[in-house]
């Protein structure tokens, strides 16, 4: 097949976007498709890809600067001779298949990472009770939610990343039945588990959007957890605009000396804090799927999730890991000093979770894909 991928993020992964669409593309170019790809960032340098870059534009205030990114790859495809050049076009964020121009046979195809857009409350409240800069997100949201809903019905084929995001996002915007179907991620892990008992009191985070993902709420956690593992300290790997506001938080909870944030990393970097971590927390208001779930897992190291969106598809609460309910800060910090104090507790979901993760290979990720191609070429 002629397939198209129009990505804003290769080679240099900052969210889960990222990691999916470093994790696809070269494998379906492997696999033997003629491959073109319409993408943000430097080149990747991956065999039988050819590479069309978009140039970013730094004013552009949507996250990871998706709206222009929308509008420039749109005028890319266009130039290479639209959609009907190619037999699929993927748009790895479904999104940014806003400003996509349909053409006969052509089909049109998207991955909707979360329900984040879809299921938050239009709520003044329930945006002033969680994040600092409440009234941009708030205004963001009922924008974005409008232009989401129009692009996703663009698009022939969805593929959802969790069996919740795909009831939340074909509810919300009105999808017809099938429209969304869920493909769970699998990824070629570039690094090893760490060592089974090794000796830890290293939390650790990665995210990029700190207060949807709960950080607030685990540094709150922390300061407890403090109180009976002295040399605690939390490894915060990604960034955010409201990162200053998490150092305030941190400096006020008496941890500024126990918070590590180290901004966005290689991923050589992120591998080491894995294998340095004894827990990996991810209590986010809402998860579509949680990659860094999977991540953790399969470098032998437990995790805390929310019982809230995807991540309880892939984490059983005691048994790779726990769940618990956004916000509840004594929870958190319960499960936290469980995994902390507790060496055979932790080895135990440790081997849990890496056999949790060799169930997500992904040769099955690119197969799944592969058949939605074919069903709608």
């Amino acid at each position: 097949m002629r397939i198209c991928f129009v990505s804003q993020q290769v080679a240099d992964i900052r969210t889960g976007v990222g990691m999916y669409a470093n994790a696809l593309i070269p494998a379906v170019a492997e696999a033997g498709h003629r491959t073109t790809l319409v993408a943000r960032g430097r080149a990747p340098g991956w065999k039988d890809v050819d590479h069309h870059p978009v140039p970013a534009v730094p004013r552009d205030p949507t996250p990871e600067g998706w709206l222009s990114f929308a509008w420039i790859a749109a005028r890319r495809l266009g130039a290479l001779g639209g959609a009907r050049a190619f037999d699929v076009v993927h748009f790895l964020d479904a999104r940014e298949a806003l400003f996509a121009r349909r053409a006969d046979g052509a089909s049109l195809v998207g991955t909707v990472h979360d329900c984040y857009l879809a299921a938050a409350s239009p709520d003044l409240s329930y945006w002033r009770s969680r994040y600092s800069d409440w009234v941009r997100r708030w205004a963001y949201h009922r924008l974005a939610r409008r232009l989401e809903r129009a692009a996703l019905h663009k698009l022939d084929a969805l593929i959802a990343n969790s069996r919740y995001v795909e009831r939340q996002v074909g509810a919300a915007y009105a999808l017809p039945p099938g429209a969304l179907r869920t493909i769970y991620h699998g990824f070629r892990f570039g690094w090893e588990a760490r060592s089974a008992g090794s000796p830890s009191s290293d939390v650790l985070f990665v995210g990029a959007n700190f207060e949807r993902k709960g950080l607030p709420g685990l540094l709150r956690a922390l300061a407890r957890v403090r109180e009976r593992v002295p040399d605690v300290h939390l490894h915060v790997a990604g960034d955010h605009p409201s990162r200053r506001h998490m150092e305030g938080l941190a400096g006020e909870l008496g941890l500024a000396e126990h918070v590590i944030f180290h901004g966005f990393l290689p991923r050589a970097d992120v591998a080491a804090l894995y294998r340095g971590a004894a827990v990996l927390a991810l209590p986010s208001e809402v998860e579509g799927f949680g990659i860094t779930l999977m991540e953790a897992m399969h470098s032998g190291v437990p995790v805390i999730a929310s019982t809230e969106g995807g991540s309880a598809e892939l984490v059983r609460d005691g048994w790779n890991g726990f769940l618990v309910a956004p916000g509840d800060v004594a929870a958190l910090a319960d499960r936290l000093l469980v995994l902390l104090t507790d060496g055979q507790r932790r080895a135990e979901m440790a081997a849990n979770g890496r056999e949790t993760a060799g169930r997500y290979p992904l040769a099955r990720m690119v197969a799944e894909t592969l058949a939605v191609y074919r069903e709608v070429a």
